[in-house]
């Protein structure tokens, strides 16, 4: 169908329209008079669509369907026997490995097919020999970047030429930005020069050194030249320079009729003189900064040839408040760029450099356009009569000429620094090191309208990220700028005075930079720490950053939080890490917050909520009760383990005892109840008796020492020495102990004891404290499923810990009090003379 109708006059019949696609479907008739679709199912390359065949000429789609039927019977196209010799792979775009790609393909000529025009010199192409698709620039030139109207003609030129032809590449490395290089070749030369004659491109310093054939080098260079002279293309406004003869005069002193060179531009700029990248920041309506495309460094970089007005900041002697007064349009030249071209794909040409005083920094002032659109942003700005166009004597910038045309217009429409009306001022409030007294002045103000305990959502916009976690937002409602940190997670923190980085610091940085520099977000402002930062959420486009951060596994959940997170948080984390994702990625790159964090709450005895597979629900059997708060869990999957445990100890009850044992050895024991052999530690020898624990099970009992046998030093028994004891003792979450001298504690125990007659159950670890797991335990994961302390506080056989909401889910401990309302209603158990008893009310 491409070779017969790319290029060529065909004749197009509207049959009908397809509404849902937006899309005519209509005959196609070539130039030799045959109808395109006959043409394409004669070969066996398609079948008649079912569907539509009622919606054009009957007699029409009979033709089509013989040739379909000829086809088959040929067996022509699809219905041959080797057909699936044609089967074409789908290959990655872009390549895996880009630089080696480029370097098997370096001096190589190869057929190519042109899927689509990327801009005037670049191209996204498929090579025919391995159908790889890839993004191909042209060697030696740049298109124009800052007049739209060439841009579009040169595009359309290209595509006219090029779109789904089968065109020859000589393939010619890569550049400083890994894109790969290459010319179009044929018998008349390089595609380039076709570009080049038209002024639709222009001779690129970068990658024409990797024009190694120094006559199509010069042919370029021609081509270029020519278009010069002609005016043609991005060359209407080109003035040839003043060639000096001679400098000096025949004395040696300057020529009266020689002239004047000035000077040009300096550029100490180190990098690429034209790259990709992605605006990231705009600093004010004159300063931007620019991430390349592959790198995680950031330019900062002038607008060439653009001056806008700068802030002014005042602070009063050692106030943490900084106010900020954008005067003469500086407020909305900077607010344009950020709300057009934040996070946009722009072109950058280093057009000269400059030291900035104050701080010995040179800075490049460069032309950025947008790489969609094609604007010049500094004539964007110019254009609003937000900024003047200037340039230094020796300077130059490539888009001095579409500037110029932006100032003229601003001027003629008389806006904003050209107009008659006094220019607004915008002041803003830059909160800084407040402290703790200071941030708690403000904090009402970032609080009016909370709705219970719920902060209201502000509108903001992140002027700037300081970590993955920690940003400062301007809220435009309160003409304040906070520094806010995110509450709940903890993210790897850059180091101090000296101190190194956590593993990952830079790509979370990087990560927030990408998803919320500068971007319109709302926040909740929940409380303030006492460094006078600000701590609550922050939501873009509706979504929790928090979660964003901990599905990507740059962040973990604070596990010394005051509340608890939420099912999504804890979900997040177990998923990234399981795919070992970032900070899983090893223990080593774990956060030292975290790391640190997690040592002292162990230390503290404090409640620790549980993160990862262990916050995950696990198919479990209660196998024992100890108490009205204390049950044995055993996992099915290890069931196995425990009967060939059973029956290696049990062969020993036959062997003679041994009865020096001590306190801490792993032995069998004869358990009375049902007169078998388990597993058991000694915890205590008295004459004849030893107290042991049951490792399998949980129990505790008193033995006679002829019931005890030691284990052989023999290699069978290793595998039941080496195993970890079976038994999870496990305390319920939610719910205060409850030992053994309690009232309730045996009623406790015998609805545990019902409760496990479900059978298999399911289990999750909300939380650790003192080394004890605390679960939950229900008959299915649902949400709407009953627990089993549900169940203890219905019965009034249990109390809700009032240390839970330190780790809970909001919605899990709302059902727990729920159930302990309804028994204080019933006046169950506990709550039989209406209140629970002053000794069960204290605290645990």
């Amino acid at each position: 169908l491409r070779q017969a109708i790319i290029g060529k006059t065909v004749r197009i019949d509207p049959d009908y329209e397809i509404e849902p696609l937006q899309r005519t479907s209509a005959r196609v008739t070539l130039s030799t008079g045959e109808d395109a679709a006959a043409m394409i199912v004669k070969a066996g390359y398609g079948f008649v669509n079912e569907r539509q065949q009622f919606k054009t000429d009957a007699n029409r789609i009979e033709s089509l369907k013989k040739y379909v039927a000829d086809a088959k019977l040929y067996k022509r196209g699809m219905n041959a026997a080797d057909s699936l010799k044609n089967i074409r792979p789908i290959l990655p775009f872009p390549p895996a490995n880009i630089a080696a790609l480029a370097a098997s393909l370096n001096g190589k000529e190869m057929k190519v097919h042109v899927d689509r025009v990327h801009s005037p010199t670049s191209l996204f192409v498929t090579i025919l020999a391995s159908h790889q698709p890839i993004l191909l620039h042209f060697t030696g030139v740049q298109p124009c970047r800052d007049d739209p109207k060439i841009i579009t003609e040169s595009k359309t030129y290209v595509e006219r030429l090029l779109v789904h032809r089968h065109v020859n590449i000589r393939f010619e490395g890569t550049d400083s930005m890994l894109n790969m290089l290459g010319s179009i070749v044929s018998p008349k030369g390089v595609f380039q020069s076709e570009l080049l004659s038209r002024g639709y491109a222009k001779i690129g310093a970068n990658t024409i050194v990797n024009v190694t054939d120094v006559a199509v080098r010069e042919t370029l260079r021609e081509a270029e030249k020519s278009a010069q002279g002609k005016k043609a293309g991005i060359w209407k406004n080109y003035v040839d320079p003043v060639t000096v003869a001679s400098a000096d005069g025949e004395d040696g002193a300057p020529s009266a009729t020689a002239a004047v060179v000035p000077q040009g531009p300096r550029n100490d700029f180190k990098g690429a003189q034209d790259f990709e990248g992605t605006l990231v920041q705009v600093v004010s309506g004159d300063l931007v900064v620019v991430r390349p495309t592959g790198s995680i460094e950031q330019i900062r970089l002038s607008l060439s040839g653009v001056r806008a007005n700068k802030p002014v900041r005042e602070q009063s002697g050692n106030q943490p408040e900084s106010r900020v007064t954008y005067s003469d349009y500086a407020w909305e030249a900077r607010e344009l760029i950020r709300s057009k071209y934040i996070g946009a794909l722009v072109n950058v040409h280093i057009d000269y450099t400059r030291t900035i005083e104050e701080t010995k920094e040179v800075r490049a002032a460069a032309t950025v356009v947008d790489a969609q659109s094609g604007v010049n942003i500094g004539a964007a700005v110019v254009e609003e009569g937000y900024a003047k166009f200037f340039l230094g004597k020796t300077d130059a910038s490539a888009g001095s000429a579409v500037l110029q045309d932006a100032e003229a217009s601003a001027k003629g429409r008389g806006a904003g620094i050209h107009g008659t009306k006094s220019a607004p001022q915008m002041k803003v409030t830059e909160l800084g090191r407040l402290g703790d007294a200071k941030a708690k002045y403000y904090l009402p103000f970032l609080q009016r309208g909370m709705s219970g305990n719920k902060a209201p959502l502000l509108k903001g916009v992140v002027d700037v990220v300081m970590g993955a976690g920690s940003f400062r937002v301007h809220i435009p409602k309160e003409h304040f700028q906070i520094a806010l940190k995110i509450g709940g997670i903890i993210v790897p923190s850059s180091g101090f005075d000296g101190a190194k980085d956590d593993a990952f610091a830079k790509e979370s940085k990087e990560f927030a930079i990408g998803l919320l520099q500068q971007r319109e977000v709302e926040i909740q402002v929940d409380t303030s720490d006492r460094g006078g930062n600000f701590i609550g959420n922050l939501f873009i486009n509706g979504k929790n950053f928090a979660l964003a951060l901990l599905e990507e596994g740059f962040a973990a959940i604070n596990v010394g939080g005051r509340s608890g997170p939420s099912q999504a948080f804890t979900d997040a984390e177990a998923s990234a890490r399981a795919a070992k994702k970032y900070i899983w990625s090893s223990e080593a790159a774990a956060p030292s917050r975290l790391q640190k964090m997690g040592e002292e709450l162990k230390a503290s005895g404090a409640l620790v909520r549980a993160t990862g597979s262990a916050a995950q629900w696990r198919s479990a059997t209660i196998s024992n009760v100890l108490d009205g708060n204390t049950i044995v869990l055993h996992y099915p999957e290890e069931n196995e383990i425990l009967s060939r445990i059973s029956e290696a100890v049990t062969q020993l009850g036959s062997e003679p005892h041994y009865p020096a044992v001590k306190k801490g050895d792993l032995v069998a024991a004869l358990f009375r109840e049902d007169n078998s052999w388990y597993r058991a530690k000694v915890a205590k020898v008295s004459g004849e008796s030893v107290d042991v624990s049951f490792v399998d099970y949980g129990n505790r009992q008193s033995v006679k020492i002829k019931d005890i046998r030691k284990l052989p030093n023999d290699s069978t028994f290793d595998p039941v020495r080496a195993q970890a004891p079976l038994a999870r003792i496990v305390k319920l979450s939610g719910i205060r102990d409850m030992d053994e001298t309690h009232t309730y504690c045996d009623a406790a125990c015998d609805l545990i004891w019902a409760f496990a007659e479900k059978g298999t159950l399911q289990t999750r670890v909300d939380y650790t404290a003192n080394d004890s797991s605390y679960v939950t335990v229900a008959a299915s994961n649902k949400a709407s499923e009953e627990s089993l302390s549900e169940a203890l506080l219905k019965e009034g056989l249990a109390l809700v810990d009032k240390k839970a909401p330190e780790v809970l889910d909001q919605a899990v401990l709302n059902r727990l009090k729920a159930a302990q309302d309804y028994a204080h209603r019933k006046h169950n158990n506990l709550w039989k003379f209406g209140d629970a008893g002053a000794d069960d009310e204290e605290e645990n």
